[in-house]
């Protein structure tokens, strides 16, 4: 009996080695990439009740971080500062709403060593600006007792990559109102570029 439990304590020890082994060489294969991500960002309000919005168009852009954690898998945490926001219809009002945003996605890359990928994760945005503009006249949205609220969502989206460079379509839905006590989240589609810099 204690032979036959050693020989299946070393049968386990030793797959348990080979799973371990087989793991870190597929993350081997992977490195660790950091770089700067910029473009625009096409954001409206959704589920407004009292008016009819229209889309706004604004700046999106920071930094990521992707992070190996299986062969095809990579966590990649970002911080950027993102306009959202949304124009009233028929008028020159618009709602202008400044984020930090910091996504956390979970990317799977199709093929290795570059080429199509996709990612799916939460972010939270902090509010940094808030106002609204009516042509060139801009008031900040605290004189007008109007309240941004701490934007918490989801991200969705697709890429491409090929040696440092690459470029992101990603679509960004509030779970929360983004203004306190009013409906109306946050829905943007972003088209942004990406370099590497290791």
């Amino acid at each position: 009996m204690r032979t036959w439990f050693r020989r299946c304590s070393t049968l386990a020890g030793l797959a348990l080695a080979a799973t371990t082994l087989a793991a870190t060489s597929a993350s081997a294969q992977q490195q660790t990439r950091a770089g700067f991500l910029g473009g625009a960002a096409f954001t409206t309000l959704m589920n407004v009740d009292s008016v009819s919005v229209r889309s706004s168009t604004g700046f999106a852009g920071g930094f990521f971080v992707a992070v190996p954690v299986a062969k095809s898998l990579m966590v990649e945490p970002e911080i950027l500062y993102v306009n959202k926001g949304a124009g009233i219809k028929d008028t020159e009002v618009t709602l202008n709403l400044n984020y930090i945003e910091i996504p956390v996605l979970l990317r799977y890359e199709f093929t290795e060593g570059g080429g199509p990928y996709a990612y799916i994760g939460p972010y939270v945005g902090l509010n940094v600006k808030c106002n609204t503009a009516v042509d060139t006249v801009s008031v900040p949205c605290a004189d007008q007792g109007v309240d941004a609220s701490t934007d918490f969502g989801g991200t969705v989206g697709v890429g491409f990559r090929k040696e440092a460079w690459g470029f992101d379509i990603r679509y960004d839905y509030g779970f929360t109102d983004a203004i306190k006590d009013e409906n109306g989240k946050n829905s943007a589609l972003m088209v942004l570029l990406r370099v590497a810099v290791n």
